[in-house]
């Protein structure tokens, strides 16, 4: 575990130490990200009081696999949210996390970003990325599409406790997908689903 105040993206962070040698299970974990990184190449909002987060893999697998990693992360994030904060969570395919707001909406409180390399149809390195908005103010322009947990139950939220269940899902739903296939979770994963892009 890797723990800065600061960074530009722990996405970035996670991939220079790939580079370096660093073992499956690095996790690079930031307290404020000033250019945090979403899916396309979009920024996150990324400030102090919410959990973000960068993991190295490096599983031995296939491209077709790994091209699930995303989606059933986003199901170990939800899984995480619910055990702790004991709201319903929602999928947005292909790596987001919706909650149902008191007025009916659908706001996003996470979301899950996958870069990895491969080299002659050989999986070499990954990075998986999470953000989740905790205790984080969001601006004013992002109000309509998101939300922190706090804002939902109206109290601040353990950023430890949280951390801690999300990472042992993971753990578990990357060692299920590896043995088993994405086809273990599809049905769960199409229940919670509320749409796509």
């Amino acid at each position: 575990m890797i723990l800065l105040e600061t960074t530009d993206s722990t996405q970035n962070e996670a991939k220079a130490l790939t580079e370096k040698g660093f073992s499956e299970g690095t996790a690079v974990l930031a307290e404020d990200q000033t250019e945090g990184k979403g899916r396309l190449g979009r920024a996150w909002e990324s400030g102090l009081g919410g959990l973000w987060f960068s993991i190295i893999l490096r599983p031995i697998s296939t491209p077709e696999t790994i091209q699930f990693l995303a989606l059933v992360s986003s199901l170990a994030v939800a899984r995480g949210i619910e055990t702790v904060v004991k709201i319903k969570c929602h999928l947005k395919w292909p790596n987001d996390v919706l909650v149902e707001t008191q007025e009916g909406t659908f706001k996003k409180v996470s979301g899950v970003l996958v870069e990895t390399s491969t080299e002659a149809d050989c999986f070499q390195w990954g990075v998986l990325g999470v953000g989740i908005n905790v205790n984080n103010p969001l601006p004013r322009s992002l109000e309509k599409i998101g939300i922190s947990l706090s804002q939902i139950v109206g109290r601040e939220i353990d950023r430890t406790l949280l951390f801690q269940k999300v990472l042992e899902n993971l753990e578990a739903f990357y060692q299920r997908l590896l043995q088993s296939g994405f086809e273990s979770f599809k049905n769960e994963v199409i229940e919670r689903s509320r749409g796509t892009y």
